[in-house]
């Protein structure tokens, strides 16, 4: 399985925005650790857990998608 969202882009965000993993797992509605294991690659991010990302930073797909993927999202 291949992981499509660039979590460095989201820390970058989280940084700019003074949010912490903490603070965004709590908005997610997940553990501050799996929210790590996402970080770290340990874990894939599905689909629920993407639009939780998504809804939690007011964000698009295309703000968090790794740069490769970017002409699938047009």
């Amino acid at each position: 399985m291949v992981e499509i969202v660039d979590f460095e882009k989201v820390k970058d965000i989280m940084n700019e925005r003074g949010i912490s993993q903490v603070e965004l797992a709590n908005r997610m509605d997940i553990t501050q650790g799996h929210l790590s294991m996402l970080f770290y690659g340990r874990r894939r991010t599905t689909l629920d857990i993407l639009f939780a990302l998504l809804n939690a930073l007011n964000l698009t797909f295309q703000d968090v998608l790794k740069d490769e993927y970017l002409h699938f999202a047009g």
